[in-house]
């Protein structure tokens, strides 16, 4: 068995009394794989599935070579880390505090951060950009640098596998292309990294392989065959 990247082994997600889609794919390291279909196929519900959030119905899930269903809250956190769509409401923090929690996966019981994690914490907000606003109320930040102080956290938290379930929604349109960019920085340095978008421009231009989600089956290619699938050109209407 590959023990990097994700593997979904006969793996059916979706609910008891509606199950969605089945995969049986590999997605290696050091890729960035776009998650496309319509909606209601079941993309949010695959990230929901990886992050541990959701069961599977049937199959298996590892990652980096385990079983996600042996493995702990704490050991999946160290495996997986996720950014959702939307902001945080009711909580008064800042960039600086949203990404000391992407450490919380390797702190003792009394979560309280090593120098270690603290280095790692820094290193993240000059890399992206965030040290001069890292005391600013997160509401106060523009759509574009909330995204990516979630990012930020995301990296933070060095996990082999990175998921997320469209981040770019609300974004104009320099931020979107910043996202994708990103992302593909942190493909380049080995990450297994899965973003769900409806951005097929986008998926064109900055992503490595495509995992098309459809009622009837999924499909998994690379970006260089996606105008030779009649899924994804449909998917884009005659806007492609």
């Amino acid at each position: 068995m590959v023990n990097e990247g994700v593997i979904f082994n006969q793996a059916q997600f979706g609910y008891p009394s509606r199950p969605l889609i089945a995969l049986d794919h590999v997605l290696p390291s050091g890729r960035l794989v776009a998650m496309v279909g319509k909606n209601g196929v079941g993309k949010s519900t695959v990230i929901k599935t990886l992050c541990g959030q959701q069961a599977l119905l049937s199959g298996a899930l590892f990652i980096s070579g385990k079983n996600v269903a042996d493995l702990t809250v704490q050991e999946l956190a160290q495996h997986v880390a996720a950014v959702f769509t939307g902001r945080l409401s009711g909580f008064h923090l800042t960039p600086r505090e949203v990404i000391a929690t992407a450490r919380m996966p390797y702190t003792n019981w009394m979560n309280r951060l090593s120098p270690e994690d603290e280095q790692v914490i820094a290193a993240v907000m000059d890399q992206y950009g965030i040290t001069a606003f890292s005391q600013q109320p997160l509401q106060q930040l523009s759509d574009g640098m909330y995204q990516r102080v979630l990012l930020a956290r995301a990296v933070a938290q060095q996990t082999p596998v990175l998921v997320l379930d469209e981040p770019t929604a609300f974004l104009d349109f320099a931020s979107r292309h910043e996202v994708f960019a990103l992302l593909k920085a942190q493909a380049a340095l080995g990450k297994s990294i899965l973003i769900s978008t409806h951005d097929l421009d986008l998926v064109m231009k900055y992503c490595d392989e495509v995992l098309l989600l459809d009622p009837t089956g999924a499909e998994y290619f690379a970006v260089t065959q996606a105008r030779d699938s009649e899924k994804f050109m449909a998917l884009g209407g005659r806007y492609l």
